[in-house]
């Protein structure tokens, strides 16, 4: 998920938006794109700041696939982003990119440490999302959260670990109350009042289907 050039919002607001109305309709209602925070809700009384957690690498090499997979260039061209893809370690075919797998092995006798796990990259996010709540420019509002996108997979043996860092970082004036990491393995939801976690299986009932599409839709031609 990355944002393209010349929209009218972000697409990686747009997609939180919907994915929030989707799933957490009850709590949020209708979002209203804004910023600082991204997302506002319940009358102005709530926002929700949006992070993208892929690595920058990560987000090139699927930029370089959805080019090969949809635009109209020539066969030399593509070529050279196949060649460019492998360089970096990724495998391209016509049936689709795929990439050396991630070890989320650790040793079982010592505790996991997040900021030197595959999820890394979700609590520096966290912690940048942090300190940017709490410089200058953020509206003052009843409540603040925030939702992560990753294409990570969170195992339950990673979820106290995570739990435990986000409570530890959260410690400023204004603090997030609600985590939400959409990952591979569903939409995890980190309660941070009350160190408390679900995780709604999106492949399951498949209720994301479509909501990509719509999100480039509305960030392109706006509400």
């Amino acid at each position: 998920m990355s944002s393209r050039d010349h929209t009218k919002h972000k697409y990686d607001e747009c997609f939180a938006k919907l994915v929030l109305e989707k799933f957490f309709f009850d709590r949020y209602g209708t979002l209203v794109l804004s910023d600082k925070p991204d997302l506002r809700a319940r009358e102005n009384t709530i926002g929700i700041e949006v992070v993208n957690a892929v690595p920058q690498g990560t987000q090139e090499a699927l930029s370089l696939a959805s080019k090969i997979a949809n635009d109209n260039d020539s066969e030399s061209k593509n070529n050279d982003r196949i060649r460019i893809l492998k360089k970096r370690g990724y495998n391209y075919t016509k049936y689709g990119m795929s990439h050396s797998s991630i070890s989320y092995s650790y040793d079982p006798f010592h505790p996991i440490v997040i900021s030197e796990s595959p999820l890394k990259e979700i609590l520096f996010r966290f912690e940048e999302k942090v300190r940017k709540l709490n410089g200058s420019g953020y509206s003052a509002l009843a409540r603040y959260d925030l939702f992560i996108y990753s294409e990570r997979y969170i195992g339950d043996d990673f979820i106290t670990p995570l739990i435990t860092a986000f409570l530890d970082r959260n410690n400023n004036l204004r603090k997030y109350s609600f985590v939400y990491v959409f990952s591979l393995n569903g939409i995890h939801e980190f309660d941070l009042i009350n160190a408390t976690h679900v995780v709604i299986d999106t492949d399951k009932n498949k209720k994301v289907w479509g909501i990509p599409e719509a999100a480039w839709e509305l960030a392109n031609n706006g509400e």
